[in-house]
């Protein structure tokens, strides 16, 4: 895979329909929906790699939001961490449907949006290794392995994009100068290398072409 400087025409289409409206929907289908997705991660190599095309009028979706969508408890391990599923690249209207407190008919309009996309896409986490962020004292640049996985409406898996996330050199090499000076992970240094995951995390979507929400 290669970088590109800027988003391809295809990803602008994508984030326009975004901003469209479907009909009210039940909230339930997107919880079975959810469910499916989570059920059906394919195994490396079983789906084909997704072309540029496959991803036009999907929307974007972190596991950990896939897995509140679906009522299951989110797992204590480090991937399904909120700082390593940035919230903002969620598609929007995914929050009212993983908050057991919205009403039921801000649900209902937010199933209908997001049940209006061409597919979806999971970002899938295959391993965290980033030390320092969880308290660790290993000294080296952190990274996480993901699969940007395309769902149809029926919650199969159709392609998969593979790409990694790392701390940028400037953080990872402040934070391990930090963590040497002390005996403990001081939690600013752990606080500011995950939020500079976060960074490079959006910076890699838009690198990679992968469909994202629009910036706020």
């Amino acid at each position: 895979m290669s970088a590109r400087s800027s988003a391809p025409r295809w990803i602008l289409v994508g984030l326009a329909a975004c901003g469209s409206k479907g009909p009210d929907a039940d909230p339930k289908k997107v919880e079975a929906l959810a469910a499916s997705m989570l059920k059906n991660i394919p195994f490396p190599a079983a789906v084909k790699e997704c072309a540029d095309a496959d991803f036009t009028g999907t929307y974007p979706l972190t596991e950990r939001t896939v897995v509140k969508m679906s009522k299951q408890p989110v797992p204590p391990e480090p991937e399904y961490a909120d700082w390593v599923n940035p919230t903002d690249a969620d598609f929007p209207s995914v929050f009212q449907l993983a908050d057991d407190t919205a009403t039921e008919s801000s649900k209902r309009k937010a199933a209908g949006e997001l049940l209006a996309a061409t597919a979806f896409v999971m970002f899938h986490v295959d391993i965290v290794d980033i030390p320092i962020a969880v308290g660790s004292k290993e000294l080296k640049r952190g990274y996480a392995g993901f699969r940007a996985i395309r769902y149809d409406h029926s919650g199969k898996a159709t392609c998969v994009r593979v790409f990694v996330v790392k701390n940028s050199k400037k953080v990872a090499e402040w934070a391990q100068d930090q963590v040497e000076k002390s005996a403990l992970v001081d939690p600013k240094v752990q606080n500011a290398v995950r939020e500079d995951f976060r960074v490079q995390y959006k910076a890699t979507l838009a690198s990679l072409g992968l469909p994202r929400p629009a910036d706020p």
